[in-house]
């Protein structure tokens, strides 16, 4: 990844941080929509069992169950928003719009990890298959949501840099921008065209008028 300073500009088996970046964010939306829709049924399946059954204890539970059903609720929608402006922004080339993903996969990230720091915790007090399953998931969901925060993050530095606008520009004439223009393409700003064969002149000495050949003084000797 172009993050990790790496003589390669990929993401995982795509030939580009902005094709990893796509489906970072198609994974996003799945997931977001996969997570509203296990919200909704189950609110429904708590509210169809404890309906007719509702004492002090069992409305209690069950106002602590629709708290965490909420908040994951508002995590899944708050996923399935930064998923849609990290697709507006790769396709509309706007920086901004990837920040939203950048920050709120960071934090899942970061809550992944201390899951992992607590499901290593358990493995070593009570080792079990279960603990087993639970880390190795855990790990599985840290690698992958991982690699799509530097992925998108990647993308973002290429975008800041103006390296996805000159590859735009040089795919549009049928050329590619390699990865030892990187730096170059680094330095130049974002919106800035790239001179064709047809809009480049060459000045040559038939260009030049014969006048001003033979009012040039001589040249200069060092004798």
């Amino acid at each position: 990844m172009a993050f990790l300073n790496l003589p390669w500009d990929r993401c995982w088996c795509f030939s580009t941080v902005r094709a990893g970046s796509i489906a970072s964010a198609i994974y996003a939306v799945i997931i977001a929509l996969l997570r509203i829709a296990a919200s909704i049924v189950e609110e429904f399946l708590v509210s169809a069992q404890h309906k007719g059954n509702m004492t002090m204890l069992v409305m209690e539970e069950h106002s602590v169950e629709r708290a965490f059903g909420y908040i994951e609720l508002a995590m899944a929608v708050l996923l399935l928003t930064a998923g849609i402006c990290l697709l507006i922004g790769i396709f509309k080339h706007k920086s901004i719009l990837l920040i939203p993903f950048i920050v709120l996969f960071g934090f899942i990230c970061i809550i992944e990890a201390l899951c992992v720091m607590l499901g290593l915790l358990a493995l070593i007090l009570l080792p079990s298959l279960g603990v087993v399953v639970m880390l190795s998931i855990l790990l599985l969901s840290l690698f992958v949501d991982g690699s799509c925060t530097l992925c998108v993050l990647s993308h973002y530095m290429n975008l800041r840099a103006g390296r996805e606008s000159m590859r735009a520009i040089y795919r549009s004439q049928g050329e590619r921008l390699g990865d030892a223009d990187d730096e170059e393409a680094a330095a130049l700003p974002s919106k800035s065209a790239v001179p064709t064969d047809s809009s480049m002149r060459f000045t040559t000495t038939s260009d030049i008028p014969v006048s001003s050949f033979e009012d040039a003084p001589p040249p200069y000797r060092d004798v």
